[in-house]
């Protein structure tokens, strides 16, 4: 099964589907970051540096977790 089939296969789910909707904003704040991140060629430390939050941040928001 490839992951979008999976992935609409799980939404038809009503509580994941709530939960899914709930978390996408973050998640693709998230992967913007990450996607930034690598095509301007900076390591997590270096981007940490940059704006002044720890390694562990920048990883928690490209993962869309609550920093």
């Amino acid at each position: 099964m490839k992951l979008e089939e999976l992935k609409n296969r799980l939404l038809k789910n009503p509580k994941f589907r709530k939960e899914y909707n709930k978390k996408a904003p973050a998640f693709q704040f998230g992967m913007f970051i990450l996607h930034w991140r690598i095509m301007n060629g900076y390591s997590l430390k270096r981007l940490s540096k940059l704006i002044g939050l720890s390694e562990r941040s920048i990883e928690r928001l490209e993962n869309g977790e609550k920093v």
